[in-house]
């Protein structure tokens, strides 16, 4: 199979370039978190309490605690919805046992009996999370998740859609932690690079060791992605209900970054989940919608959301935003459009189209909603706070060409600063003038 990078060709890229500068515990405890497996066990202790079990799963079971030799027997976990919580443990001296909690239709553990204490009660019936959008979902039209209906339903008409992917970022969101962002991520593109190729100016990090990969002709260390490492200057932080990524100096020793040195890291991501085709070749329609904003912009920035292939040449490929924060561009300018199909808008001259599509107003600073939709007979529209940006059709196939090889459809979330294939955005400057600040709210995959 002949690998190709996923980025527009050095024809648009050209264009572009010449269209931005012309004006456009120590317990023993084991602990896991709602919906993320089996119980955990309470620790085994001399002369303490059992240490506390490990919250169950979604249809688990609550572990049973440990017991002691003089203390109380830890209080057993509660159950995720549908499990039982687990019995308490059982304490030798006269220490109570420790309750338990069940889950939203399970029921309480048993009281832990001991020679002295009196046995604690069954828990009583645990709660579930009360918000909507706490499950990921499969991806599987036949096994939806519940959330909230995408915002676009109305313009798109027909029959509702169904939530098969949700990503909803934050700590009390469905990527709630590391563990689930990469459950759920990778942090090289569909080809193996941390910037599409050479071309990126900054590399895209990686959260781990374990997951860093050999990045060639880049200029890095040992010819290593970097690791996020250093909880003082992350490049990916979850907050209550968001993912902020940040683009940084790899070193907090540089004064000076470029793109061509590719001296500064981000934090983009690509979902492991793909569709298996797209268009009439999937008999789907389908929609994706993500909430994004740019809180703290930088001179450089590099923004895009994007669906391509698991092969490229020249397609296909959907930019539902691209945007590069070149000096001479206004800050509300995009690019939205298809390669390798038909666009009913020609983005040729950003400022232009923006005014064709009646979008004027705002910039990346402010939260904003893009949405894509593609239809089972070819068709797409793209959506910005409900303004419609673009339309077309493409066939998901290799140049989106009739009879070529049908791929797969790729989400790609691009978080990034410099690029080397564009002067305006080929650039150096100080690297006080960074971090550069990406926020997340959501981003949703429906269909029908």
């Amino acid at each position: 199979m002949t690998l190709r990078w996923n980025h527009p060709d050095l024809a648009v890229l050209s264009a572009l370039t010449a269209l931005l500068l012309a004006g456009c515990g120590d317990d023993g405890s084991s602990r896991i978190p709602y919906g993320w497996g089996a119980s955990g066990s309470g620790g085994m202790q001399a002369a303490g309490n059992g240490g506390a079990a490990g919250t169950a799963g979604a249809g688990g079971t609550g572990g049973v605690s440990g017991a002691d030799d003089s203390g109380a027997g830890g209080s057993a976990g509660s159950s995720g919805a549908g499990g039982d919580g687990g019995d308490s443990g059982e304490g030798a001296n006269g220490g109570a046992g420790g309750s338990s909690a069940s889950g939203a239709s399970g029921d309480g553990g048993a009281g832990g009996m001991d020679s002295g204490g009196s046995g604690a009660v069954g828990g009583m019936g645990g709660m579930e999370p009360d918000d909507e959008t706490t499950e990921i979902g499969s991806g599987d039209i036949d096994d939806p998740v519940d959330g909230p209906a995408p915002s676009r339903a109305a313009d798109v008409g027909g029959e509702p859609f169904v939530l098969v992917k949700n990503w909803d970022f934050g700590t009390s969101g469905a990527v709630r932690d590391n563990a689930a962002l990469i459950a759920e991520f990778q942090f090289q593109d569909q080809f193996g690079t941390i910037a599409s190729g050479t071309s990126y100016g900054a590399v895209t990090v990686a959260p781990t060791e374990a997951l860093a990969v050999t990045a060639n002709d880049l200029g890095l260390p040992d010819n290593k992605q970097p690791v996020d490492d250093d909880p003082e200057r992350p490049f990916r932080e979850l907050t209550e209900d968001s993912l902020k990524t940040y683009v940084r100096p790899l070193s907090d020793s540089l004064s000076m970054v470029s793109a061509t040195a590719h001296n500064t890291g981000n934090g983009s991501l690509v979902a492991k989940w793909t569709l298996p085709n797209g268009g009439s070749l999937l008999s789907h329609d389908v929609i994706w919608e993500t909430r994004i904003r740019m809180p703290k912009p930088a001179a450089g920035y590099w923004l895009g959301l994007w669906a391509s292939g698991n092969e490229w040449s020249s397609g296909p490929e959907l930019n539902v935003a691209q945007a590069f924060g070149a000096a001479a561009s206004p800050a509300n300018a995009f690019r939205s459009a298809a390669v390798g199909g038909q666009n009913e808008i020609d983005y040729g001259t950003w400022p232009d189209a923006l005014a064709l599509a009646e979008l004027a107003d705002g910039d990346f600073s402010d939260w904003r909603v893009w949405t894509w939709v593609y239809k089972k007979d070819d068709t797409f529209q793209v959506y910005v706070d409900g303004t419609e940006v673009q339309s077309g059709s493409i066939r998901w196939t290799l140049g989106g060409a009739d009879g070529a090889q049908a791929l797969e459809v790729w989400f790609t979330f691009i978080l990034s600063w410099g690029h080397t294939q564009i002067q305006a955005v080929n650039l150096s400057m100080p690297a006080s003038d960074l971090p550069l600040e990406y926020e997340i709210d959501y981003s949703r995959v429906y269909m029908r």
